[in-house]
């Protein structure tokens, strides 16, 4: 649950989601600017069968952390950061959010809500059951595959014959 900047909306999503998991009795852990030797944290997070819930400030370092054991990333931000966002499809984890992006794509590995009211669905989406979240990760991997150096150097040539030869690609 990155933030960058505070805001009425932000804050007010992130009441509403701490309602709906505490209806759902999955309590959040709080990891914000917190130091990776935390016994009490570390334990539960051992755990792996305790839901755990945890929300992250825009530090690169927490979130590589959180993402290591994230089955889910809710971003509010009107604008979502580029590195949450390839790291999260790095570690093949679905992302619900606010914004539209070239990188998440509602309902592949992500899930697009356009009010605070639509998170409990966006939730279930991806919680209740492997189904959708196991199609989330095989389009994360799609998409990191198609980032990698042989691909981009293709469309790279791709791009250069079309400019070159007036043809669109």
């Amino acid at each position: 649950f990155p933030t960058r900047r505070s805001s009425d909306l932000k804050e007010a999503l992130r009441e509403y989601l701490l309602s709906v998991l505490e209806k759902a009795g999955t309590p959040p852990i709080p990891v914000e600017k917190q130091s990776s030797g935390s016994a009490e944290n570390e334990d539960y997070l051992g755990d792996k069968e305790k839901p755990r819930v945890l929300f992250v400030g825009c530090d690169e370092e927490a979130i590589s952390q959180a993402l290591s054991d994230a089955r889910l990333v809710v971003d509010v931000t009107e604008h979502p950061g580029l590195y949450l966002q390839i790291a999260a499809i790095s570690a093949g984890v679905p992302q619900v959010g606010f914004a539209h992006s070239r990188y998440v794509e509602d309902r592949k590995n992500g899930y697009v809500i356009s009010s605070a009211e639509e998170l409990p669905g966006a939730l279930a989406y991806f919680l209740d059951g492997l189904s959708n979240w196991n199609r989330a990760l095989v389009y994360s991997l799609e998409k990191i595959a198609a980032y990698t150096d042989g691909r981009i150097a293709q469309r790279w040539s791709d791009a250069l014959d079309a400019a070159r030869f007036g043809r669109d690609q």
